[in-house]
């Protein structure tokens, strides 16, 4: 864990125009992912999934959208927002705290974007032929089980969402970076692993789990 002073000392670094950036597209992409959290919501309660492969191609599907709406974009991020553009990282605070430029190595930030890449690239190869060819002997009683954890893992995301947005204005620059960190861990546990049935996705998601702790 980084000394809390050494974390202040960098976000001390960041000029108030790079912060309300960050904020900006943190809360601009928490609006879009609300809107398809919504979608996805209607389409269970609506019925269109109602069978056990059914119930795993759209755990397969939610799992990629939570992971596409991490704030981990270099818009997200208000270090990136003020060096990457005029300098490319030179004198970065991050960077200079967390191992390393974004792209090497011994990087916080590099670990846990190589294992969030990582876990959903295993995701995306859960194919629609493997997921729909496998034997699953799940009762109607559970497939509705399956989707009553579905919607609660939506409604969720969705809170998370709405709570990141409403934490925003107010929040300092150290308490951003805190903001994005819980967001990260917290999205990461809500992934609809379990209704997967896959050991490689779920090694890989307890792999960026412990790669979110170092990155902030």
């Amino acid at each position: 864990m980084i000394n809390p002073q050494k974390l202040e000392t960098a976000v001390s670094t960041l000029h108030p125009k790079s912060l309300k950036k960050a904020k900006d597209a943190i809360s601009f992409r928490c609006k879009d992912y609300l809107i398809r959290l919504d979608r996805m919501s209607r389409a269970l309660e609506g019925g269109k999934v109602s069978t056990p492969s059914g119930v795993r191609q759209f755990s397969r599907a939610l799992s990629l959208y939570q992971l596409a709406y991490l704030p981990t974009t270099p818009k997200t991020c208000p270090f990136c927002i003020q060096h990457f553009e005029g300098n490319r990282c030179e004198g970065c605070a991050y960077a200079a705290t967390h191992g390393g430029r974004c792209d090497a190595e011994t990087s916080a930030f590099g670990q846990l974007i190589e294992a969030i890449y990582d876990l959903a690239k295993v995701i995306q190869q859960l194919s629609h032929e493997d997921v729909a060819s496998k034997s699953f002997t799940e009762t109607g009683n559970q497939v509705n089980h399956q989707i009553a954890v579905l919607l609660n893992i939506i409604a969720a995301s969705k809170e998370l969402a709405e709570n990141t947005i409403r934490s925003l204005p107010e929040a300092t620059s150290n308490r951003l970076m805190e903001i994005k960190a819980e967001y990260v861990k917290t999205t990461l546990k809500l992934l609809p692993v379990d209704l997967m049935n896959s050991k490689e996705v779920e090694r890989k998601r307890q792999d960026a789990l412990d790669k979110s702790e170092i990155y902030w």
